[in-house]
């Protein structure tokens, strides 16, 4: 099993999108956005995104959180080191991207704010390029098209000590109860995320250095975490991903010789 893996620094801040058809208000633009009502869709349940960068970025990770995709969906990336270049660097291959077993539903941006949304993740063996193609498909989506709400790119961080044991999922419910007059308990729905608590108690000097830049990004700057990247148990990979943003700022404490300590809450965007 992996230990766990960040994504701290989305080098899609700095890009320029473009690709395939997609209808004129939910253009790939809308990629860029921290916004996860804001979505790209496309025309078809086959999506091509194309993003550019003026200056180099290595990359070994594509994530798109807040899909709609099924369980079969599937992403090909492929880099390339300038802009007109033909001949890839790399290229991950039609991999899976977005595993889970059966749910009730594929979600989609009406339930995004209500627990759904399904992530979807590729790591892979990446390289310095200025240009990469995402490729996804998914011909089983009932909805006959794929959105997302974010495209998330760059350089994992993988820990060499992993998180402590006890890391917390759980979910933030908005929704409140009322009792009315003939003491019927009603509920007014509101919205529902996901949070995230991880502790990590023997950091090593190169996981502090990291630790110490997700920091120093503050808290509203969000991440990408996956706690249990490719495992063998898809619903456990699915649950314990999440696109968020600190709640608060933790100190780093030296805890003895070369050995760090900390505390992260993240809650979803």
């Amino acid at each position: 099993m992996s230990n766990l893996r960040v994504l701290y620094k989305n080098e899609i801040d700095s890009a320029s999108l473009s690709g395939g058809i997609t209808p004129a208000s939910l253009p790939h633009s809308n990629l860029a956005t921290d916004i996860k009502s804001q979505i790209f869709r496309s025309s078809t349940t086959v999506a091509e995104i194309a993003a550019l960068w003026a200056t180099p970025k290595f990359i070994n990770c594509v994530m798109l959180p807040f899909t709609n995709f099924s369980s079969t969906a599937t992403i090909r990336v492929m880099g390339y080191a300038n802009a007109a270049d033909t001949t890839a660097v790399f290229d991950s291959g039609v991999l899976p991207c977005c595993g889970y077993a059966s749910r009730n539903t594929v979600p989609g941006v009406a339930n995004f704010g209500y627990a759904g949304g399904a992530y979807a993740s590729l790591f892979f063996v990446g390289g310095t390029v200025k240009r990469i193609v995402v490729y996804v498909s998914d011909s089983n989506n009932p909805a006959g098209y794929v959105e997302a709400s974010r495209l998330l790119v760059g350089k994992y961080f993988e820990p060499v000590i992993n998180a402590d044991y006890g890391a917390s999922i759980g979910w933030n419910d908005d929704s409140q109860h009322v009792r009315n007059d003939a003491g019927d308990l009603l509920t007014d729905i509101k919205t529902r995320s996901k949070t995230l608590t991880l502790n990590f108690s023997n950091a090593s000097p190169s996981d502090r250095d990291a630790l110490m830049a997700v920091m120093r990004n503050g808290i509203g700057s969000p991440l990408y975490i996956s706690v249990f990247p490719n495992d063998a148990d898809k619903n456990l990979e699915q649950d314990y991903q999440i696109w968020g943003k600190l709640s608060q700022q933790s100190a780093i404490i030296i805890a003895r010789y070369s050995a760090y300590s900390t505390g992260l809450t993240i809650d979803e965007v």
